[in-house]
């Protein structure tokens, strides 16, 4: 298993683990993974991590013809048809298999699939400026601080959203909704024009409604995202757990079963009053939302 990375100097590294089967004393045998190792690359192309794969199994005494599969991201310069690395390798070992990371693949769906949603899109955008509204602003992060401490509430840190990062949308929104009175309460304190245009996205039905769907539709993915990467995870239960979260991701379309959106809509009014300025208002979290646009 081989996956290119830069680090925090901005280098390139490729980092390898490699999965073999091992018999006991008895005769009984088992898959094992171990970590291989990491290694700086001169350039991340398909023939500078070849030539790297090639040498460290050179380098642990592991001959290159007992290689049975290569898993990876599925990026063209691992898995492309003319001169990617598994290309490369089958010259060496024919009936060398190609796998895509199914962790990786589950997040990229998952990303597609949003990104193909505008409303979705923008969501995240706002998501990213409230991370960074804060990231970089101490006198941001202790006004939100001062604000949980006086209403006694848990803090946690905002988190970005970006497709590399597997969990982090789920992570995202739940920070968001544990915040979420303290953050409407800051952006109300504040006078900055950023503050006031965070403001106004978060204050909807929408963008409640939304977010507290997501927080259910994300739990079953993130850990169906975990038991892809557990360490002894079996082929064979690829497709019962694919199978029982569509079902449980269907049952919350459906029927809007999730507990997060069923505790977001038992606390709102079924329907939205319209105040004497035609803006919709209703209660959430100890304030009063004045909506610009209807529920629906």
């Amino acid at each position: 298993m081989i996956d290119e990375s830069t680090d925090i100097s901005v280098k390139q590294n490729l980092v390898s683990y490699i999965r073999v089967l091992e018999m006991d004393q008895f005769g009984t045998v088992t898959p094992q993974t171990y970590f291989l190792g990491i290694y700086e690359l001169y350039k991340a192309n398909a023939e500078n991590i070849f030539t790297k794969v090639i040498s460290m199994l050179s380098e642990k005494g592991i001959e290159v013809k007992n290689l049975c599969s290569v898993s990876s991201d599925g990026a063209a310069m691992m898995v492309g048809s003319k001169s990617g690395v598994v290309t490369r390798l089958k010259q060496f070992v024919p009936g060398v298999l190609a796998t895509h990371c199914i962790a990786h693949r589950l997040a990229l769906s998952c990303a597609t699939g949003a990104d193909s949603i505008p409303y979705l899109v923008k969501y995240q955008n706002i998501m990213n400026s409230i991370f960074r509204f804060f990231k970089y602003s101490p006198k941001n992060m202790a006004t939100l601080t001062a604000v949980q401490n006086i209403i006694n509430t848990e803090e946690k840190r905002f988190k970005e959203i970006f497709h590399t990062r597997w969990l982090s949308f789920e992570g995202a929104v739940d920070a968001l909704l544990s915040n979420y009175s303290s953050l409407v309460s800051v952006f109300m304190e504040e006078t900055s024009g950023k503050a006031l245009s965070l403001y106004k996205p978060i204050t909807s039905f929408k963008f409640l409604y939304v977010s507290h769907y997501l927080a259910d539709c994300l739990k079953p993915l993130a850990i169906l995202s975990k038991t892809f990467q557990r360490k002894d995870f079996n082929f064979s239960e690829v497709h019962p757990l694919l199978a029982s979260t569509i079902e449980c991701l269907e049952e919350m379309k459906q029927n809007k079963s999730g507990e997060m959106l069923l505790k977001f809509l038992n606390e709102v009014l079924a329907e939205p009053q319209l105040d004497s300025d035609g803006l919709y208002t209703f209660q959430f979290g100890g304030h009063t939302i004045r909506d610009c646009s209807s529920k629906v």
